[in-house]
């Protein structure tokens, strides 16, 4: 008897002699049977009943493992073509059939991992799962039922049916990373749900398919009493509703506008609205527009929603003390596919605005496309900094992961060449570990601040001849944090997030401290470190008469106390020693204008480089009528040309000096 082996999972089809057909059947009694339709004499097969597709095949077609009966005029070995059949079956340690291909299906038949598989057909049978491990990839050639508890680990699936694949049966959890490849259309009948945890979020990867049906996404959210900036993955515009199952939202009207009910029903969620927005870098800036009714469809496709989360259901709504649970978000739509191209549009009284990540995956953001008119720099919101939340801000050039789910604001200047493009090629398989994570570059240098418990805030210096001291298009100003501040100032006095200045030996970079209320022990570290070869950075506290190189790993515990002078603007400078070696030296550089911002509503900021003696600076209407006059005396600086009473239009900025002479276009809206 051949008991061990399926002969129906290893042979499909015919064999044939050198004259007649044949077909292969059990025969209870005896073994398997090679029986001749044109004859009844029979060959049985004796040989080898374990091993691979190839072993098996080899040994079936193999004449001396056939015990020949009454075969007088007929010649072995068998001749002709056979297939291994349709399934093989994972019971915790082998394959029953050998281990399937993209012609076999695959049956689960043990919560024990497989390890990395594929198959045609996928089924989990009842009361198992498939167990896969970080990094472990089942492909699927076909299409997938759950009967079972579905997928167990981190492990990942793609899909690479040519057609659609359809999931049925049980709905079904992935930690991992889901990818639909090209050619493919997977079919979710709304069973996939992208799961998440402290540890893991499942994603949507770099697919070339395409997905129909809606796929549940999850975010879970650390127990914290804070605003969070949230964007939905979906193809159109959503609820806040969406949300108020997991956590409570409050508003005008309480529950008949579909808000948890407090005694105040003060909102609790807001949106980004440009109409209203102006460049207030600190309180409550009016472009937060709060959320009226949470079953109105108000948060759009790639939209920033501020949500204050107090914790799980129930929790902090009475105002008295409370220790804030975990919560988990879900929400459920069609997710977005394909290149996402977002429009950023610039409002009249402000350059900020905003955007959501559009995927259902992290994206790597040093590799978005984005428009020529659109800054080079962005903010993201860290609830885990500080007691309430911090703003981080990161270069578009440097690396940066913004998980699913989150949002960012960011700058324009004009509504042409103004938006942002998402490909499927940016997503990012890395969890984005910590929002302070850069990848180091050359001539950046990261500064962290902190206590014993926690972080507060960082900033981040760059080293750029094409750039000046004063505020420049590269820098990116400071927004304002609830708890701390910590900031370079510029030469023109603008507190910055980023500076990106030319490196000059023996001169210093000011350094800004403001911790509010908070007196503590703090300690600046070093980040990314990386300073132009032939140079050194020293950290100067002027309160306490000290100085020290910075380094990597570098690291300066301090107090701040009640003392006034303990922290400000005038604490803490950065000298800079050496020239450098590996970037154009500051004595060959070139006179530079710069308009900020440009289009401009109420003003505009007139930043200037490396001009010898006195400058004029003018600013002519389209009819060539001079409507303002300054002079200045600084080699670098900036100033500030009102616009208020002035009309709308074109206008022409001109700045002459003895060594250059600039005229630059200016938009007034």
């Amino acid at each position: 008897m051949l008991a061990s082996l399926d002969w129906d999972a290893l042979w499909t089809g015919t064999v044939t002699t050198c004259q007649f057909s044949s077909t292969v059947s059990e025969d209870p009694g005896t073994g398997y049977e090679v029986e001749f339709s044109s004859h009844d004499d029979n060959g049985y097969y004796s040989g080898t009943q374990s091993g691979d597709k190839a072993t098996l095949q080899a040994a079936i077609l193999n004449s001396s493992n056939w015990t020949k009966n009454s075969l007088t005029g007929y010649t072995f070995p068998i001749a002709g073509s056979f297939s291994v059949g349709s399934s093989t079956t994972w019971n915790g340690s082998t394959w029953s059939a050998g281990a399937p291909s993209s012609t076999v299906d695959a049956v689960i038949a043990s919560s024990t991992t497989p390890g990395a598989f594929t198959c045609k057909d996928l089924t989990i049978n009842s009361s198992f799962s498939l167990t896969l491990g970080t990094g472990v990839t089942a492909t699927i050639h076909g299409d997938m039922t759950n009967s079972g508890n579905g997928i167990s680990g981190t492990g990942n699936l793609t899909f690479s049916k040519s057609g659609t694949s359809t999931l049925s049966g049980n709905a079904f959890s992935v930690l991992g990373v889901v990818t639909v490849s090209s050619g493919c259309t997977l079919a979710t009948a709304s069973k996939l749900t992208l799961a998440s945890n402290a540890s893991n979020t499942g994603s949507i990867g770099n697919s070339a398919g395409s997905i129909s049906g809606s796929v549940t996404v999850q975010r879970y959210i650390p127990g914290k009493r804070c605003y969070r900036f949230l964007a939905h993955p979906f193809t159109s515009t959503q609820q806040v509703s969406l949300l108020t199952d997991d956590i409570d939202i409050t508003g005008s009207g309480g529950a008949a506008n579909g808000f948890t009910t407090t005694t105040t029903n003060n909102p609790s969620s807001h949106i980004w609205d440009v109409t209203t927005a102006d460049n207030t870098t600190a309180g409550n800036n009016p472009g937060w527009s709060a959320i009226t009714s949470a079953t109105s469809s108000s948060w759009t496709k790639a939209g920033l929603l501020r949500v204050l989360v107090r914790g799980a259901k129930g929790e902090g709504l009475t105002g008295g003390a409370y220790t804030p649970s975990a919560s988990t978000l879900d929400m459920t739509g069609t997710v977005n596919t394909g290149t996402q191209t977002i429009t950023l549009t610039k409002g009249s009284g402000s350059t900020f605005v905003a955007c959501g990540n559009p995927f259902p995956s992290p994206v790597q953001m040093n590799t978005v496309a984005k428009g020529s008119n659109v800054g080079a720099n962005y903010y993201v919101w860290d609830a885990t900094s500080g007691a309430k939340g911090a703003y981080v801000t990161n270069a578009f050039t440097t690396s940066y992961i913004l998980p699913s789910g989150g949002a960012l604001f960011t700058t324009v200047s004009a509504n042409s060449n103004n938006t942002l493009e998402f490909q499927e090629a940016d997503k990012s398989t890395s969890s984005p570990a910590s929002i302070f994570k850069t990848t180091g570059a050359n001539d950046w240098v990261e500064l962290l601040i902190s206590d014993s418990t926690l972080k507060w805030d960082r900033l981040l210096i760059n080293f750029n001849d094409n750039s000046m001291d004063v505020q420049d298009k590269l820098d990116a100003v400071k927004l304002y944090n609830p708890g701390l501040d910590f900031f370079t100032m510029s030469k023109d006095g603008e507190r910055l997030a980023i500076d990106v200045r030319p490196y000059t030996d023996k001169s210093s970079i000011p350094l800004g401290l403001t911790a509010y209320t908070n007196y503590n022990k703090y300690v600046i570290r070093t980040g990314d470190y990386s300073v132009p070869a032939g140079t050194k950075l020293i950290l100067h506290d002027k309160y306490l008469n000290t100085q020290q190189e910075l380094k990597a790993g570098f690291e300066y515990w301090f107090d701040v106390t009640s003392d006034t002078l303990s922290q400000g603007n005038n604490r803490f400078e950065i000298n800079m020693v050496g020239k450098p070696t590996n970037i154009i030296t500051t004595s060959a550089t070139t006179p530079k204008i710069q308009l900020i911002p440009n289009p401009a509503h109420n003003e505009v900021k007139v930043s200037f480089d490396n001009v010898e003696g006195t400058a004029l600076v003018k600013l002519t209407n389209i009819t060539g009528q001079v409507v303002y006059l300054q002079e200045v005396n600084a080699a670098s600086g900036s100033l500030t040309i009102p616009l208020t009473n002035m009309p709308s239009g074109m206008y022409i900025v001109e700045l002459q000096s003895q060594n250059a002479r600039f005229t630059e276009k200016l938009i007034k809206e």
